[in-house]
Formats: C-alpha cells, structure tokens, sequence
C-alpha cells in the first residue's frame, strides 16, 4: 500500500472528518495507510459539551392562554438553545469523527425537534447516538426502540393493544432495518402489536412500558412465532440469515455514500462489506474500517467526488481554517438551513437530501459566496500560523480536485490564495 502522499492523507481526513487542518495532513502524511485508518478511527472518543438547561415538560391544557403563550415563547428559546449546543459541539470536539457519526445516525434513525417537541429529548437522543457512533449496531437498535424521542416522533406512545398505531413498527422495518419491499404487511403487523405498551413517562421523559397496555397474542414475525415483544422484534431480524444480511448490506451501502462517493457502489463490493459486518457481530468500527481500508476507498476516481453537505462546508471552513469565531451559532444554523440541512429537523422521515442534491443552481452561488464573505472578513493576523505555502502545497490542503480556474500567475499573499481557493467550484466538493 506504501505510505500516504499528501493528497491521500488529506483525502482521508476529509471522510472522516469536518474539515481539513493543515498540522493534521503533515501528522498523517509518511504514514501507512493501514496504520493511519486505524489511527484515524480507534483515536475518536466520545466527549460533548454540557447541555443547556431546559425548561421542563408541562402539560399545556391547564394553561392559561397567558401561561400558554409564555411556555411557547420557552420552547422556542429552547429549541435554539439545543442547536447552538450541537453546533459548539462540532466545532469545538476534539473528535470529529463521533460527531460526523451523530449526524450520520440521526439521518438513519430520524426525528424532528419540531414534532417531537421536547428539546431535552433531542438532547437525550443525540447522547444515545454519539453512545452507539462507534459501537454496536445490534446493541443500539434495542436502545433506539426505548428513545423517547423516536417513540414520539413515530407515534408510539399511542400504540396499545385497544388502538394499535403502526408508524414506528413500518419506519422500523422499511427505513431502519430491512428496507421497503423485504418485510409483509403480516410481519409489520406483527411487530407493530409487539410494540404496543412501549411509550414515553411525559413527566420524568424517561422510557417507559405499560404492560397493562401491550398485546400478548401469539405472533407470526418472519417465520417466526410468539408472544413477542420489541426485543423480539429487533433479535429475530438479525438472527435471520436473510434479513440480517440485508440489514448489513443496507448499512455497508450508506457507508459507501458517506464515505467513498455519490455514485452508485458495485454490488460485489456492499455485499463483501455487509459480511464484514455480519461476522463482526454489527460492530460499526470494523466496517468503517474495511470501508476506509478498501481500494474503492483511496481509488484516484472517487476523491473530489462527493458534494459536501451544508454542515461539511460551513463548520469545514471554520474548522479547518481556524476560524471558530467567524460565525455565530445563529448564522450558522440559519445558513445551514437555508442550503437544505436544518438542524435536528430533516425534511422527511427518510433524512436529508444526499450526494449532488446538495448543490443546486439555486445553492451553488449562496455556497460559493458565503465561502468569500468568511475569508474576505478574516483578520490576516488569524492566518499568521498558517506556513508559507506555494499554490501547489495549498492546493493539495484545501482541494480534493484541481481547481476549475487558473491562480493568478503572479505572488500572492495566503489570505488571497485561500480566498481563491475555497471560492473554487472544486472547494464544493471533498
């Protein structure tokens, strides 16, 4: 494999991370590829900030409209409280690989702050995915079934034997697990009637089950039969050898997409990963691993090739240039949601737009511009520990392509250079 050039180790930083610092591509240039990726993957931990204080959960029909309009005044508050909190988080964590992980799981596992309405459950949900980034797939599916915030955001606390509610048991099946197409109306029945009962204590936020409420029918879940439970549920389908290969393929092929490009993946190679996966008993960093050791991976023709997300581009910059006070938190999140990824509110039950879609003519020139209006505005004093670099070096930092215009032929200084640089088409792209 040999040892990593420049442009290999910036290309690995920039997949496993938010954004790309110079001092990091010196310490991993020289290195082997193998021992960097472990490095790159072992080295990240979890860590967070601590959270904002919340207003606790009131019932609001025993308000009065005053009362009402105060407690409604409060959530907002609190709302963007738990977004500025996420975003210190990314640029602030010493681990940005966890944090990339949190956003790769709440695309998966999806809720919004807006339905589900209680910030501190966000809070808590965001804890269990930063918990779980690195882990155990199997382990965090029986977790994510008792968050409060999914039992919500899915209806589930009003899923019981006398009124059966299926949403959580179908987005369970169809986007967390087997996929749309691999699962029976009888088994998404099935699984919804052995979630009955489990629902979310509105005083203390906490998990809780009403076994007074659960249905104990035999059941019939994919092949299987039983009184089963959530639990159940969650076992059997990656006990099956069927639906737990398609389980792991499922994840191996958001991995490619998050990892190694927006085109569609070879289906030799997911199928190779999902076995990876399945025999590593669903640990995630042994299938990051063979992601990030693959040769699809450092393949020439997938680096330059992704879009950055909204979130990798602005947080990115900031992180990678230093520059963590060149934007507030309400700037970034406005800009964020202003390119398509609002915080804590994906669009639809199936996340945030991917790939290309991220970049659009409508988004491109906000994009581009936003990326001259932070160097054009930064101090040269802020780049002064910046080396002195020729167009070569900064182009091999900062573009994981060649730019689409020429530089200017003649010296220029290295706030220039950057500023020609991230304003290239080929900064968009990572």
């Amino acid at each position: 494999m040999g040892t990593l050039t420049t442009k290999e180790a910036r290309h690995l930083l920039a997949r496993v991370g938010l954004g790309v610092r110079l001092e990091e591509v010196n310490r991993y240039y020289g290195g082997s590829r193998g021992a960097s990726v472990r490095h790159a993957v072992y080295s990240s931990a979890k860590w967070d900030l601590p959270p904002p204080r919340i207003t606790p959960w009131r019932p609001w029909s025993k308000q009065t409209i005053q009362q009402r309009n105060h407690a409604q005044q409060r959530l907002m508050l609190d709302k963007q409280a738990v977004k500025h909190w996420q975003i210190k988080m990314l640029l602030r964590t010493p681990y940005p690989l966890t944090e990339r992980m949190v956003i790769f799981w709440h695309n998966w596992f999806t809720t919004s702050i807006d339905r589900v309405n209680q910030p501190e459950l966000l809070i808590q949900q965001n804890r269990l995915f930063r918990h779980h980034a690195l882990g155990n797939f199997k382990q965090f599916l029986h977790a994510l079934i008792r968050d409060p915030a999914m039992l919500i955001y899915l209806d589930n606390n009003t899923n019981n034997k006398d009124q059966t509610n299926e949403n959580f048991a179908r987005e369970l099946l169809e986007l967390f697990t087997v996929g749309e197409g691999n699962f029976r109306e009888s088994d998404m029945h099935a699984a919804k009637l052995a979630l009955t009962g489990w629902s979310v204590d509105r005083r203390t936020g906490r998990f809780v089950f009403h076994k007074h409420l659960h249905d104990n029918s035999v059941k019939f879940f994919m092949g299987k039969k039983g009184n089963f439970n959530g639990d159940d549920i969650i076992n059997i389908l990656l006990q099956n050898p069927r639906t737990a290969q398609n389980i792991a393929e499922r994840i191996a092929r958001k991995f490619w997409a998050e990892f190694v490009s927006d085109e569609k993946p070879n289906l030799a190679t997911i199928r190779r990963w999902g076995i990876v996966f399945r025999h590593a008993k669903y640990d995630i960093r042994t299938l990051l691993i063979t992601v990030l050791n693959s040769p699809e991976f450092w393949s020439p023709r997938n680096r330059g090739e992704k879009a950055k997300s909204p979130i990798e581009l602005v947080v990115g910059t900031l992180r990678s240039l230093h520059l963590k006070s060149a934007m507030t938190p309400p700037q970034i999140i406005d800009v964020c949601t202003t390119l398509g990824q609002p915080l804590f509110n994906p669009e639809t039950p199936e996340g945030y737009r991917s790939g290309r879609a991220w970049i659009t003519p409508y988004t491109l020139p906000i994009r581009v511009n936003l990326m001259s209006t932070l160097v054009a505005n930064t101090n040269s004093h802020d780049l002064a520990y910046i080396p002195v670099l020729s167009k070569k070096q900064a182009i091999n930092w900062l573009l994981a392509r060649k730019p689409t215009k020429a530089l200017p032929t003649q010296p220029i200084d290295i706030k220039t250079l950057i500023h020609e640089l991230v304003t290239d088409r080929a900064y968009q792209l990572t």
